[in-house]
């Protein structure tokens, strides 16, 4: 006789149970000794923890290249063999890629033309100068308009790491210098707790190393907020947001936005705008399954928020915005390995977030914001 059918039920599990953490991505740059081309800002605040201070070259025309270099001679060869060197300038130029005017102040001394540059020379004293012959190049750009990047590197047989720039991007003679931060990651367990948050100008005014004003954050960037909960964990994260662009503009230059970028994580955040441009809500979503299609097809993860609420204009926006937030519940019951984002939507609706002209934050409410980054992702990533 054959054995009775025995039915299972399938057991429900909230969102993030069962997820295996990103491996960690271990800073090593911090404190190391570094040297500059003899500026007015201090070497050091390339790559230091406080990411309210800021390096800052000279013009550097291709006669006279500007540089910083660090002593990477006391990291042991394995923890420098699978690295990630991290570079930001956000805080000056707010948005992530633009193309139109390269020598206008649409830029704000941001590197156009530049090598990262190794040298085997010996460590623990003065680094060789910029145009040693040791210096081997481990990667060259020209033309650069992103106001992050990313570099994948070996740099186990290196002692030093020089980022040798020839020319910047921005208005000629008054900000066409390079301001920017490092840091150099491990990434010997994996290449995961990396990411890139892709937005319009809430994400590029909150996920800035530092507020738009210069001030420090009241407790961090998300990086820092993540690694106070989780202090085995420094991600590196790149803020990607393109003010005043919605879902159409990320969709056709997706391609581009994630051109370089080596990491896992991708976060999607759209939909304010489209409210303005009278998107239907199908469109919307057509446009939006399309990036995280093509985020899943490159082998990364895809992490889409609520939008948030608008007061503005009597909340005139915000019947879209509730059909644009209901197509993403659909979303992560189409998308299943889509990871679910921060409620901003309920979170200006009960003031946790406020806002200063009904659309944008306020510093209390990109603070607030970003806290319910590090909550939603405490939950469902770490």
């Amino acid at each position: 006789m054959a054995s009775p059918l025995v039915r299972r039920t399938a057991v429900l599990r909230p969102r993030g149970i069962g997820r295996i953490p990103p491996a960690a991505m271990p800073i090593i740059s911090r404190g190391l000794p570094s040297e500059e081309s003899g500026n007015f800002y201090l070497p050091a605040n390339a790559h230091d923890a406080d990411y309210s201070t800021i390096w800052r070259s000279i013009t550097p025309p291709s006669t006279t290249p500007q540089r910083i270099a660090i002593d990477l001679s006391s990291v042991a060869a394995a923890n420098k063999t699978s690295a990630i060197l991290a570079w930001y300038q956000d805080y000056s130029t707010g948005t992530y890629w633009q193309t139109a005017g390269q020598t206008t102040n649409n830029y704000n001394a941001q590197p156009r033309d530049y090598k990262v540059q190794g040298s085997t020379q010996a460590g623990g004293g003065a680094a060789p100068t910029i145009n040693h012959a040791s210096w081997v190049d481990l990667v060259t750009v020209t033309g650069n308009t992103y106001s992050s990047r990313q570099h994948a590197l070996n740099l186990s047989t290196y002692n030093w790491l020089q980022l040798r720039f020839t020319a910047a991007n921005g208005q000629v003679g008054i900000n066409d210098d390079v301001t920017l931060e490092f840091d150099i990651h491990n990434a010997s367990a994996g290449n995961q707790d990396n990411w890139l948050f892709l937005g319009d100008s809430i994400t590029a005014a909150g996920f800035a190393r530092r507020q738009q004003v210069g001030d420090p954050w009241p407790n961090g960037p998300l990086a820092t907020l993540i690694h106070t909960q989780r202090s085995a964990y420094y991600p590196l994260m790149q803020n990607g947001g393109q003010p005043g662009d919605a879902i159409d503009f990320c969709d056709t230059n997706k391609t581009t936005l994630l051109s370089g970028f080596t990491g896992k994580y991708v976060g999607i955040a759209f939909g304010t705008n489209d409210a303005n441009l009278g998107t239907a809500d199908t469109v919307f979503y057509t446009k939006l399954l399309s990036v995280v299609d093509y985020v899943v097809g490159l082998g990364k993860t895809a992490v889409v928020p609520k939008i948030p609420k608008r007061t503005d204009n009597g909340g005139v926006n915000n019947p879209p915005i509730i059909l644009y937030n209901a197509k993403i519940d659909q979303l992560y019951v189409d998308r299943p390995t889509v990871i679910r984002g921060p409620d901003l939507y309920t979170l200006v609706n009960n003031g946790t977030i406020t806002l200063a002209d009904g659309i944008h934050p306020d510093a209390a409410g990109y603070a607030a914001l970003l806290n319910a980054w590090r909550d939603s992702l405490l939950a469902t990533v770490y």
